[in-house]
């Protein structure tokens, strides 16, 4: 997963930037030395080829079109024979399933969490796809969380827990048999 998160990025525009990467010969490859000692973890991506050069004989896997087409999946699972939309169509479809007078905060306010956030682009392309997905003129508005996005949602959901008002917007197994789903989003919209 190291080889990943350091060789892969989310291309802004896949089929341009793949294009490129067809007609650059490797320009933009990128090359990763296996860590030759048992003290040593994690290798080093290089994409420079005049650095990747003076590697010499260091064991290493060189990641072309790859870089892009890993993270791609992400935005396009068809690409792999999975019929869903991918993480902007789930985030535009998501927003859609709330009330319309929550759509335009919600579409202004996400924020990106997880492992797979931490790819370079990411964010960006997520916006692009939300923005092209959303039917209203909303605001859209993506941002990386701050700090270590994996334990982000952790982090959230703790500080939510702690707030005073937390008891209040929890529905029990009892309020979920009276009223069903509707019953617990009403307590948490009260809470809103």
């Amino acid at each position: 997963s190291h080889i990943v998160s350091s060789c892969c990025y989310v291309a802004r525009d896949f089929d341009a930037e793949l294009s490129a990467f067809k007609t650059a010969k490797g320009a933009a490859a990128c090359c990763y030395t296996i860590p030759a000692s048992t003290t040593t973890r994690h290798g080093r991506a290089v994409v420079d080829r005049k650095e990747a050069a003076k590697l010499g004989n260091a064991a290493r896997v060189t990641i072309g079109n790859e870089r892009i087409r890993i993270p791609e999946v992400l935005f396009s699972p068809q690409d792999i024979g999975i019929a869903q939309g991918g993480v902007a169509e789930a985030v535009v479809e998501a927003v859609g399933a709330n009330h319309e007078a929550l759509r335009e905060p919600l579409y202004s306010n996400i924020i990106t969490a997880g492992g797979c956030s931490k790819f370079a682009g990411f964010t960006e392309r997520l916006q692009q796809g939300v923005r092209a997905g959303a039917t209203n003129a909303a605001d859209v508005s993506v941002r990386a969380v701050s700090g270590d996005p994996i334990a982000a949602a952790w982090r959230g959901a703790a500080a939510f827990a702690a707030q005073p008002f937390y008891a209040d917007v929890c529905a029990t197994k009892a309020d979920y048999y009276d009223g069903g789903a509707a019953a617990v989003g009403t307590k948490l919209f009260m809470c809103l």
